[in-house]
């Protein structure tokens, strides 16, 4: 379903467009996949191309978060010129939302912790330039991973999964507290454990040579309002241009706190749009992943799989 057809059905259903199934509805034909394997990541990149999105930071900065702000946000319409074309992972994407839905029985919306089960790290996005025709459809592969990990990398030189993944990902997304930023005891603790962060994953890996790399200041209903906040975005823009001279920085608040005026999803549609500018480097790194063992199984139904079979590609 289109962002454009969700967005005509939202005013009926909830926030999402989603309604109840009646007695006698006809079934639907979803993928059974929560996340994608690195296996199944590996079986959809070795026949059609996608960005691998790697968006990174230490616990708590808002990875998962931003993730399911994204998705949500497409839920409702376009976003920006993009609109939501489809998905292997929908429901890896509605887990991440519970929490923070009425159907969770929450009184305000939450985010559980990313495990670090390193089994099923993908999340699978389509999307669709708006008014364009089938061949602006972009496919987007992007790792939900724990901010563990980085820290280890950091503290220990002990990578885990970021190791592969920091050797194919084609936009490296370095995710900074925003929360962090705005405290005044916790500021420039901050902004150096981002700059380290950031120079350990260039240092250690070849990201540099074949990445696209940018910065995210999350939770930036944090900062409105805060005396000086200009200056210290740009001295934190200061030290991680030190490490990457070209980084881009910028702010998002994919779910800000009852009461902040800022809108869902503040910051989603310019961090999707400077994910679509990557590009995949090096082609021939499309299966560094690792070899497929299983096939990556496509639900008949659809509307990527009915684009995907029209245009001559085979099943995997």
């Amino acid at each position: 379903m289109s962002g454009l057809e969700v967005s005509a059905l939202a005013s009926s259903g909830d926030l999402r467009g989603r309604h109840p199934i009646g007695d006698g509805a006809e079934p639907l034909s979803l993928s059974p996949c929560s996340a994608l394997t690195v296996d199944e990541a590996t079986a959809l990149l070795s026949c059609r191309s996608a960005l691998v999105v790697l968006p990174i930071g230490y616990v708590g900065t808002g990875k998962t978060t931003l993730l399911a702000g994204l998705y949500e946000r497409l839920c409702l319409g376009p976003l920006g010129e993009r609109c939501f074309a489809g998905s292997l992972s929908l429901l890896g994407f509605e887990e991440r939302c519970f929490e923070a839905s009425l159907g969770s029985g929450n009184s305000r919306a939450r985010q559980d912790r990313t495990s670090r089960d390193a089994k099923r790290l993908f999340l699978h996005l389509t999307v669709q330039t708006v008014g364009a025709g089938l061949g602006s459809r972009r496919d987007l592969l992007m790792a939900d991973i724990s901010g563990e990990h980085l820290k280890e990398l950091v503290t220990a030189d002990e990578p885990g999964p970021l190791s592969f993944l920091l050797a194919r990902t084609d936009v490296l997304a370095l995710l900074v507290d925003g929360e962090g930023l705005a405290d005044p005891l916790r500021r420039y603790s901050t902004i150096t454990e981002a700059r380290t962060a950031l120079r350990a994953m260039i240092e250690r890996s070849s990201v540099r040579d074949t990445a696209r790399v940018v910065a995210l200041v999350t939770k930036w209903d944090y900062c409105v309002g805060v005396a000086d906040m200009s200056n210290i975005v740009s001295r934190l823009q200061a030290e991680l241009e030190s490490v990457v001279p070209d980084v881009r920085l910028m702010t998002c608040a994919a779910r800000p706190d009852a009461g902040s005026e800022l809108e869902e999803g503040t910051g989603t549609a310019e961090f999707l749009e400077a994910t679509l500018e990557g590009t995949i480097r090096d082609p021939a790194r499309l299966l560094s992943f690792g070899r497929a063992d299983a096939p990556l199984a496509l639900v008949p139904g659809g509307l990527v799989l009915e684009a995907f079979l029209s245009a001559g590609h085979p099943v995997p």
